[in-house]
């Protein structure tokens, strides 16, 4: 309800040349929901339950709805007008503005899709608080990112960058972003042989058509092989275009990049390029090598665990309440074992102590510039930007305040004042960040991660012992690995929340500020706006960059304690399988420990 009441707002004030973008989103939202006369009825009526009870009563509950059926094509019928918008005129009721989400399964995809789920994301700067704020949400879950743009403007598309970098933190540091791939569709598009060569001056042998070529379907052949060219060009000059930006250089290589030239047409025809040169089958196998990768390494754990597992019985097997030599063995493997682990925890958390010394004096190096600097960054590149008048700008500074801080115009230009209120901040946290959560091999030893992977309270001790002991000092370390292989992804999760929080704490430092000044109506308006962000920026500016140091240091900590009281459970493990009784007999499982060990060299 709330939109709504903006929506009708916007309508329904004095409106200027500049507020062609506003108006019309609100227009068009409220003509696709209650139809082409939406514009025209009172709020009241908008806000009756009627408009949706016999229709789609699901709107009026927290219950979802569900359509399910047997083809594709009944699929997209169902749904065409809760992910479609229609004439502007239409008489048709489309839901899109009132959706969060759309959830589609598919059936009988499961070797490409059974462990991945492929999000389509619309732009930020959503009028509707709640589906940025979950469009934020689910950038932050991506591991890998397609940014998908019609081929003939993929070269040239500034809105893509302009999205990709300044998410690319939020990707990155923020989220769990390892690769990105640049999608270019429509390549069976019409192009024109001829007049492609002319302008690229290329002649038959430029792009190798051969004189027995020319005898055959000449026609077809050339605009295959145009195509191609044109595809190869596009291809160059997206990678060159992704890494001229810095922000990319500083967190993604060369394979880390990918560029496809896809053609469903073609690929469902094969009238003029072959399957292979469709890149569906390329993009299909991708899907299929990362879909594949999750099963591939829970088995392999699997395998690792299950072996640590039958060490521990086979080395058990041996034991006896009668073997005094034996049990004083266990008892002193069990001493140097809980030794090592007391001087590895130490040891490991010193290591965080440190980067959490280094994280606090950056924050704090952070919080004393962006309060310095907040206010006049702000000034220049928000609150009062060169060349923008009052007529112009006003409805863009509305805007801003009523979505939190974040709007985009008609041009897809993000205007973010969050972002930059903590930009002096985030500039230290960045090369900060690098160095925690490293996760390039080659730089990550000095990590959290690193010191993680180093974290090792079995080493050297199992060559101290023979047979059978060493198998249950085996099973420790299996322990070991799988509590660490659950701790990289916990701390995975927890660094987007110690980086998110930062950005986060200054939108809801500063939402009062907002609500004031988006409530704003009558005459001078803008300069009254200007005023409240002025005002609340300054009355704000040290709190609320202090408190987001505390948040993301707090955060930091509860890693530390978690990771320290994960690993400290190893102790009781150690202490029980190092238990010098056993009161039942144990079967022989020679065979099954030998047979878990050809399966381990198959997937190793």
């Amino acid at each position: 309800m709330e939109e709504l009441e903006l929506l009708h707002l916007i309508l329904h004030e004095d409106h200027t040349e500049g507020d062609s973008t506003e108006l019309k989103s609100a227009s068009e939202k409220i003509s696709a929901v209650y139809g082409a006369d939406g514009t025209k009825k009172p709020l009241e009526e908008l806000q009756s339950d009627n408009n949706f009870s016999a229709l789609i009563p699901e709107f009026l509950s927290s219950t979802k709805k569900i359509e399910s059926h047997q083809t594709a094509k009944d699929l997209e019928q169902a749904i065409r007008s809760y992910v479609k918008s229609g004439q502007l005129n239409s008489k048709e009721r489309f839901y899109w503005p009132l959706m969060k989400s759309v959830t589609i399964k598919l059936p009988g995809c499961n070797d490409i899709l059974k462990n991945l789920v492929l999000m389509v994301l619309p732009g930020t700067g959503d009028i509707d608080m709640s589906r940025r704020h979950m469009w934020k949400k689910c950038l932050r879950e991506c591991s890998t990112v397609w940014i998908i743009s019609d081929i003939n403007r993929a070269a040239s598309d500034e809105n893509a960058w302009e999205i990709l970098t300044a998410s690319i933190e939020e990707l990155v540091h923020g989220g769990e972003c390892n690769n990105i791939a640049y999608i270019c569709t429509k390549t069976d598009a019409s192009i024109y042989p001829e007049e492609y060569m002319s302008n690229k001056n290329l002649t038959d042998e430029d792009l190798g058509i051969t004189e027995a070529q020319q005898e055959e379907d000449y026609e077809k052949i050339k605009t295959n092989k145009c195509i191609v060219h044109r595809n190869g060009l596009t291809k160059e000059r997206i990678r060159h275009d992704f890494f001229k930006h810095k922000e990319v250089q500083d967190y993604f290589s060369n394979e880390d990049f990918e560029v496809f030239t896809v053609s469903s047409w073609e690929f469902k025809k094969q009238d003029i390029l072959s399957k292979d040169l469709t890149e569906v089958p390329a993009l299909m196998e991708r899907l299929r090598n990362l879909n594949a990768s999750f099963p591939e390494k829970r088995e392999e754990d699997y395998i690792k665990e299950a072996l640590g597992v039958l060490s521990l019985i086979q080395g058990s097997n041996c034991d006896s309440h009668t073997n005094v030599k034996f049990s004083k063995m266990k008892d002193k493997a069990c001493s140097r074992v809980k030794k090592q682990l007391e001087d590895q925890l130490d040891k490991l958390n010193r290591s965080l102590q440190d980067k959490y010394n280094d994280l606090r004096h950056c924050l704090s190096q952070g919080a004393k510039e962006a309060e310095q600097k907040c206010l006049q960054i702000a000034e220049s590149e928000v609150i009062n930007p060169p060349l923008q008048t009052a007529q112009g700008y006003h409805r863009t500074l509305r805007a801003l305040c009523q979505k939190g801080g974040v709007t985009k115009s008609n041009t897809k230009k993000i205007t973010d004042l969050n972002g930059v209120l903590i930009s002096p901040m985030r500039q230290l946290v960045d090369k900060a960040f690098k160095d925690l959560f490293e996760r390039r091999s080659s730089r990550r030893l000095k990590s959290v991660a690193g010191i993680l992977e180093n974290f090792n309270f079995t080493s050297g001790i199992a060559n101290d012992f023979r047979f059978p002991l060493s198998l249950i000092l085996n099973f420790l370390e299996t322990q070991q690995n799988k509590l660490k292989t659950t701790l990289e992804e916990d701390i995975r999760q927890m660094k987007k929340e110690i980086y998110n929080c930062l950005k986060d704490t200054i939108e809801l430092e500063m939402r009062p500020v907002y609500k004031k000044g988006g409530s704003e109506t009558g005459k001078g308006t803008f300069k009254i706006m200007q005023a409240v962000l002025r005002k609340g920026i300054e009355e704000h500016k040290t709190s609320m960059f202090n408190r987001a140091t505390e948040k993301s240091l707090d955060k930091f900590n509860d890693m530390k304690a978690h990771i320290d009281k994960t690993l400290g459970k190893l102790a009781d493990t150690a202490e029980n399988a190092l238990s010098p009784m056993h009161s039942v007999p144990l079967p022989d499982i020679t065979e099954e420990v030998n047979r878990m060990k050809r399966m381990k060299k198959l997937h190793t």
